[in-house]
């Protein structure tokens, strides 16, 4: 989740505690911030607070007043103008290898069964026998996104997901959608060597997820 704290002009009083699915609706859907470049930027700000850094975003009409702004922060740990948004809070700090995973571009996203995320939440490799459905176009090793299933829309997208990890993928978006759906002595014919679609090294947590959290069922 990310969590904020705002100036009143720019957000309700108080700021907000929001998943960053539902911040980019809420915000960018009414045009209260616009639409240019403010999915990035809270995607920018998502990531950054994952790896303990603080993260401000203000218009650009006040870039001569980004001194101040910083003064302020160091000062009084609070900002007047713009949106302050502060790392989640998590005593176990991300280890290089994990914040490089975290900063690497998204390719797509993979959705898992209830299995799967109790695997992912024990910090086990992920079968392809949990992927239920996957999204966007990746090839091996590429970075993709671990959510939760939740609701499959009459349009083919997922609904009401948490976005749970993410990792480097061993086979393409081609290579697993020919084995969803497929029981394991099916999928092991495919793929041969190895079921593994993602090793636990290769798999970084977001640090709001917690092993106590539970799939959806």
């Amino acid at each position: 989740e990310l969590k904020m704290k705002s100036n009143p002009i720019v957000m309700n009083k108080g700021g907000a505690d929001n998943s960053s699915n539902s911040l980019t609706k809420k915000k960018v859907e009414k045009g209260e911030w616009g639409t240019g470049g403010m999915v990035t930027k809270l995607t920018a700000a998502k990531f950054a607070t994952c790896c303990g850094i603080h993260v401000i975003i203000m218009s650009s009409l006040h870039l001569h007043k980004v001194h101040d702004v910083l003064q302020t922060w160091k000062e009084k740990q609070t900002v007047e103008i713009g949106t302050l948004f502060v790392p989640i809070n998590t005593d176990k700090k991300l280890a290089a290898r994990q914040r490089w995973l975290l900063g690497l571009s998204n390719k797509g996203k993979i959705y898992l069964d209830a299995g799967a995320v109790g695997a992912l939440l024990e910090r086990k490799s992920l079968f392809a026998v949990g992927v239920k459905h996957i999204e966007g176009s990746f090839l091996r090793n590429d970075v993709v996104t671990l959510c939760e299933f939740a609701e499959k829309k009459e349009d083919g997208s997922i609904s009401h997901s948490r976005e749970l990890a993410r990792g480097k993928i061993n086979y393409s978006s081609v290579e697993m959608k020919s084995v969803l759906g497929k029981k394991k002595g099916e999928i092991e014919t495919i793929f041969g060597e190895s079921t593994y679609v993602m090793d636990r090294e290769n798999i970084v947590l977001f640090p709001h997820v917690k092993q106590s959290d539970r799939a959806t069922e």
